[in-house]
């Protein structure tokens, strides 16, 4: 009898072999719920790494491992985890595809193109590999390839995010005496971004028709688009599609059409944002301090179910140190899930919290606080464009690998004039960051207050 023979290999009847899976089974699937849902990354890994003991090697185990400790901020162990799922089952285009988007994280350019390549190639071109190499190309500077590949998002968020719509998409032709309908998409930030394309399509075809929908809640801070005669008519949620519109588009297809081949071809924003916050002037005044204070507006995250928000958001107890010197007050700008981090950390005692303020306002609200201040510091959210568009002095605290729209290097973006770019050099390594905005805060006190 051979050595093979004598061993008894556990079959599906065998009913223990079958618990053992059903809970590594349960244990990955749990340990994502954990993830998923922005719990704690330690509970995560241990349940994860709970059901790799149970199936030793298991790629599909191993790749999600990858992206918890990549969560927690161990690149090695990620890449790793990632490398080893691989190994295990090199067919798998989700092992590869979580390793180019990984790779261009932390920007090792070659790795990320080696493996989205092959993800796309082992899908016979399916939509969500090639929506990450259109992101790499973006992140990378190359923008005229990375926005004409940037279409296929449509493909791979799908019908919820992107319906179809009952008329042509339009691809550059002349519209002149035509009319187009603008769809809104991805965040406000990106709104505010992107609307000075709105413009350019009205500048360069001046007898052509717009409507848009840039989402209800925004048509207040958009409005002087339709008074200027830019924007036809704003149209709102839940109402029968106009006839008669000759194209549409896609808010975010506008820049490839426009031809933005890197930031310095970008149009300028038109100033309408601005005007329209001037205009409303309808917010009471805002609580001051007691001393002569520099006053900081902060914004320490993003939306939470924004897919890196993690990487982008600073931690409110570093955040609050800037509040160390007497001479800043800061004020909190934070709206939603983060407004929480005030109680959880106690930063009350150091922040004014203006969110009731801006809640009850809206984002016209918002821009009038953003304009009292002497500085607006924020993470890559809403908040920062919101700002850069207002022409307020804003400074934008990126991560190592930002939103592809920021320049590679420097502290200065064409997107928006009044704007000052702080850097990561290391990943999540934020305390260099703020050491360098306590430096600046300080150099403005000593200017606009005296010396401490």
């Amino acid at each position: 009898m051979s050595f093979a023979e004598e061993i008894v290999l556990p079959g599906p009847e065998d009913p223990l072999e079958e618990e053992r899976l059903a809970q590594a089974h349960r244990l990955n699937d749990g340990a994502m719920t954990l993830r998923n849902a922005g719990k704690s990354s330690a509970v995560a890994l241990s349940t994860v790494k709970r059901a790799l003991a149970l199936i030793p090697g298991a790629p599909f185990i191993l790749s999600n491992m990858g992206l918890i400790l990549w969560d927690m901020g161990d690149l090695a162990g990620a890449r790793r985890a990632f490398e080893q799922a691989i190994e295990g089952d090199p067919t798998n285009h989700r092992y590869h595809g979580n390793l180019g988007v990984f790779a261009s994280a932390i920007a090792d350019p070659d790795l990320a193109e080696k493996h989205l390549t092959e993800a796309i190639r082992l899908t016979g071109g399916a939509p969500g590999p090639k929506w990450d190499y259109s992101l790499l190309h973006l992140w990378q500077g190359k923008w005229e390839q990375g926005l004409a590949e940037y279409d296929v998002r449509r493909a791979h968020r799908g019908p919820s995010l992107y319906p179809g719509m009952p008329y042509p998409m339009w691809q550059g032709e002349d519209l002149n005496g035509k009319s187009i309908y603008i769809q809104g998409e991805q965040g406000t930030g990106d709104k505010i971004l992107f609307s000075r394309y709105i413009a350019w399509l009205k500048e360069t075809y001046p007898k052509c028709t717009i409507y848009a929908h840039l989402r209800d809640d925004l048509a207040n801070l958009f409005w002087e688009f339709e008074t200027a005669g830019i924007i036809e008519r704003f149209l709102p949620n839940s109402i029968p599609w106009p006839k008669g519109i000759d194209y549409s588009c896609y808010l975010m297809s506008l820049p490839h059409y426009h031809g933005s081949r890197r930031e310095e071809w970008i149009p300028p924003d038109p100033g309408l944002i601005r005007k329209r916050v001037v205009d409303q002037n309808s917010l009471k005044n805002m609580p001051m301090p007691g001393l002569p204070s520099v006053n900081v507006g902060i914004c320490w995250t993003g939306n939470p179910s924004q897919t890196r928000n993690l990487d982008r958001s600073v931690p409110l107890d570093l955040m609050v140190e800037l509040a160390e010197d007497p001479r800043i007050q800061l004020y909190s700008v934070q709206v939603g899930p983060g407004n929480d981090d005030l109680d959880r950390t106690g930063a009350r005692k150091l922040v004014i919290d203006l969110a009731g303020d801006i809640v009850n306002e809206g984002w016209v609200g918002t821009g009038q606080v953003l304009m009292k201040l002497d500085v607006v510091i924020t993470v890559c959210t809403a908040v920062a464009h919101l700002a850069g568009a207002l022409g307020c002095n804003v400074w934008t605290l990126l991560c190592k690998e930002p939103y592809w729209v920021w320049p590679r290097e420097g502290d200065r973006t064409a997107w928006y004039p009044s704007m000052k770019l702080f850097r990561q050099k290391d990943f999540r390594g934020w305390r260099p960051v703020i050491t360098e905005v306590k430096s600046e805060l300080g150099r403005l006190a000593d200017t606009q207050i005296g010396p401490a």
